[in-house]
């Protein structure tokens, strides 16, 4: 776990938990939902992603911050 923090400072109360795993490889035979696609991306493309725009959620790049500063991920470098 990476952390549990607020999602608004107008609601104390409410709290996101951030979560970092690694996975093994997909299991044969797997078969996506349909319309859903996976998309595998380098620490350079994610980091050109974020940049152009195209990776934008706030929500989602909190968690790749939380995920950099433990050292689960580095998304620019070495620290």
């Amino acid at each position: 776990m990476l952390g549990v923090n607020k999602t608004d400072a107008g609601r104390l109360s409410n709290r996101v938990h951030s979560f970092f795993i690694e996975t093994d490889a997909r299991t044969p035979g797997f078969a996506p939902e349909r319309g859903v696609e996976t998309l595998l991306a380098s620490p350079s493309e994610l980091l050109d992603m974020i940049i152009g725009g195209h990776f934008d959620a706030q929500i989602a790049l909190g968690t790749l911050l939380l995920a950099d500063i433990q050292g689960q991920l580095r998304v620019r470098g070495s620290p």
